[in-house]
């Protein structure tokens, strides 16, 4: 993951918008008609994913800045819940949500400003100041623009006003095939826009895997109904206030892309920005440089032109003391963001937090093995992942499925078996049917057990030939499951099946295109079995999900771990399969191999990189990369021998898997990708992943089956 630095200077890249986290629901007409009453607050929200980038604590209604900086107030007692310490990023003084607070923006000539950062001029120091709630971001579909006054232009160019109701799919009249459409309600009057909200209302959502919201319940006459084309969304503009209903305060965005339910939003207009002498703004919050997880410090001009900043450290210890201006960092971090095909504006803290949890501690110990954190283990060298080309990577769920003496409940998690299609092949067809068979035929035998599919609900329902498939799961007593936080989808990108006390972890997933694929399945230990059946009971649980069940489920996922079993799961923030990666790579010492399907994070590129020039021996085989990190590593290749770079989208079938070796002795295969969603719990998609760490015979085995499958499908 890295940060975008498109203007240079100090605080260049660390960029301000406001604090979408905690939004409002989407307004009633009658809220948007006029000015909002200020509410009577609310129980503080059950403890879910959350799909924005922190926690700040509550506050009293009507009020837009915190009583005072953490400074001023530093033995403030934390949430009982909440514990400081964090294994993945170490131990804190001051709670986690006092951290993660936000520095208040800046009043200045009535408009509300984040500090960017300090330039000296003409020996005092200036805070570079931007205007608060001008930044590329995303923003939810359901949870904070459904429901919402959009503007869209008549065929006379003239943008009338709607609200936007939704989405809903339209035959192509080109092409009959089904698009995206957004779905408008043309509006008679004209609301004025309301603000988004720093405090998320207790709306009492049901938390966990609810479906998708339905229209509101009014009656849409459909002569008032405009359906707009995804390709023309950017049309389709939304404003909204920062603070009050003030002209001022007010921003306008278009909408771009949409993936997994929130839009990319782009500003109109550029932010405003100005200089301003520090000592004229009186005290300031911001983060600190390398700091940024220590909290808010309070800053101030001091009488002889320097640069003073009071607050609490890591360790507890509050103080004054001066820094330099290049020590101040910005309120947000611009980031790559692929899905949305540009960048993102994120919040620094949380920012700088996810990627110390995906860092892994290499204490480099003489004859160890690569990874050196202690808080992830590796697998029994009885272990062994098998490589398998085509749908027969289908074969082992379907093996669990037929030994008799398995009872107990069924998972089967992202193994999509529809058949027939586009693509479909006799074998493919076959395999699948064999499966469907088999999980059917498992319910015969034990009509007691429950048993459920977990699946992508986007995925699963734009699947035509999948309408079948779910009556026949639903006619066998069979559950589909979506997995939703709140009211956003997470994507659940693990796969593999839980039957009776045996888990297979696998990458395989869809047929009919799991034909052109090879895939990695592995069967775990019964100790780690049984730990993830917890797990994934527990993760992608139905109802209410306590601060128990959050506690539990990172006992779960650290206990996973140290049996060699990685996973990134977005409901505890904890990115372990995205650490064991960044332990492989930075803890070879002789070579370093990657074979999988997508290498599209810079940051990661410069790693393999870094290698390279210490003198490992570093083979990248991928199937796709971004521009950037090929072009880096292209022309690092002119000088390192060393450095090999290879595309392996023409092996047929292609690999279809991430897998790392480092030094022959350990490696990870799962389903992670090296992007910057699947590394990191600070982007938009909450992503399930999973893997496992081999090590020794294990490596070897694996290494020989790769030697196996890039002779037979290498073109010749």
């Amino acid at each position: 993951m890295s940060s975008i630095n498109p203007t240079g200077g100090a605080g260049a890249g660390k960029v301000s918008l406001p604090d979408l986290r905690k939004t409002e629901a989407p307004p009633t007409p009658a809220e948007t008609a006029g000015p909002q009453e200020a509410e009577t607050p609310k129980p503080p929200k059950k403890e879910v994913a959350s799909t924005f980038e922190g926690t700040r604590p509550a506050k009293a209604a009507g009020t837009e800045l915190r009583p005072g900086p953490v400074s001023q107030n530093p033995g403030a007692p934390k949430p009982t819940r909440e514990r400081p310490e964090d294994p993945l990023v170490g131990t804190f003084a001051a709670s986690r949500t006092t951290r993660a607070t936000p520095p208040s923006p800046v009043e200045h000539e009535g408009r509300k400003w984040d500090v960017a950062g300090i330039v000296m001029k003409d020996g005092e120091p200036h805070a570079q100041l931007q205007e608060a709630g001008v930044q590329p971001r995303y923003m939810p579909m359901v949870e904070v623009l459904k429901g919402r006054v959009v503007e869209f232009p008549d065929d006379q160019g003239v943008l009338q006003k709607y609200r936007l109701i939704g989405t809903r799919k339209k035959d192509d009249p080109k092409t009959g095939k089904p698009q995206e459409h957004l779905v408008l309600h043309k509006l008679a009057d004209s609301p004025e826009p309301p603000p988004l909200r720093t405090q998320q209302p207790a709306r009492g959502y049901p938390i966990r895997n609810r479906p998708l919201s339905a229209a509101p319940e009014v009656n849409l006459s459909k002569d008032k109904e405009v359906l707009v084309p995804m390709s023309a969304a950017d049309k389709v503009l939304f404003t909204f206030n920062t603070g009050d209903h003030a002209p001022s305060g007010r921003h306008t965005y278009s909408l771009g892309v949409m993936r997994y339910d929130s839009f990319l939003l782009t500003p109109q207009e550029p932010a405003r920005t100005k200089e301003v002498p520090l000592k004229s703004l009186g005290k300031v919050e911001v983060r600190l440089r390398e700091r940024e997880l220590e909290g808010v410090y309070t800053l101030e001009a001091t009488a002889n032109g320097g640069i003073q900043a009071s607050g609490m450290d890591k360790d507890g210890n509050t103080g004054t003391h001066a820094i330099q201006p290049s020590a101040v960092a910005g309120r947000y971090v611009l980031v790559p963001a692929p899905d949305f095909g540009g960048v993102v504006a994120l919040d620094a803290f949380n920012f700088h937090e996810a990627k110390a949890r995906a860092t892994a501690d290499t204490t480099a110990t003489t004859g160890a093995r690569p990874i050196s954190d202690p808080l992830i283990g590796t697998m029994p060298t009885t272990v062994r992942a098998q490589v398998d080309r085509g749908a027969a990577s289908l074969q082992h769920i379907k093996k669990l499925l037929d030994d008799p003496r398995a009872t107990g409940p069924v998972t089967l998690f992202n193994v999509d078996l529809g058949i027939g299609g586009n693509g479909a092949t006799e074998e493919g067809n076959k395999q699948a049917q064999a499966v469907l068979d088999s999980l059917v035929a498992y319910r015969a035998r034990n009509p007691g057990a429950p048993m459920q599919v977990i699946a992508d609900e986007r995925m699963w329902n734009n699947r035509e030939l999948n309408k079948e498939l779910t009556t026949r799961l639903k006619d066998a007593g069979i559950d589909i499951v979506f997995p939703r936080s709140t009211a956003k989808p997470r994507i659940n990108h693990s796969k593999g099946a839980c039957v009776g006390e045996r888990v297979v972890l696998t990458t395989a997933a869809v047929v009919p295109k799991t034909t052109t694929k090879s895939d990695i399945t592995t069967e775990l230990p019964p100790e780690a079995a049984g730990l993830y059946r917890d797990y994934l009971s527990l993760t992608f649980k139905t109802g209410e999900f306590t601060p128990a069940d959050k506690e539990k489920l990172e006992s779960l996922v650290a206990g996973l771990a140290k049996h060699g079993v990685v996973a990134n799961d977005p409901m505890t923030k904890r990115p372990m399969a995205a650490r064991a990666m960044d332990g492989l790579i930075t803890g070879a010492t002789r070579s370093l191999r990657f074979l999988g399907s997508e290498l599209k994070d810079v940051d990661t590129a410069r790693k393999f990189l870094a290698q390279a020039q210490a003198g490992v021996q570093v083979l990248i085989q991928y199937r796709e990369i971004d521009p950037e990190s090929e072009s880096l590593l292209r022309e690092a290749m002119k000088d390192l021998p060393n450095l090999k770079l290879e595309n392996v989208d023409t092996w047929k079938p292609y690999p279809h898997f991430n897998a790392l070796i480092a030094d022959d002795s350990q490696a990870y295969v799962g389903t992670a990708y090296l992007w910057p969603n699947q590394l990191s719990m600070a982007h938009h998609g909450l992503s399930h992943e999973s893997g496992v760490v081999l090590g020794d015979d294990s490596v070897r085995d694996l290494l020989r089956q790769f030697d196996d499958l890039e002779a037979r499908t290498r073109p010749a």
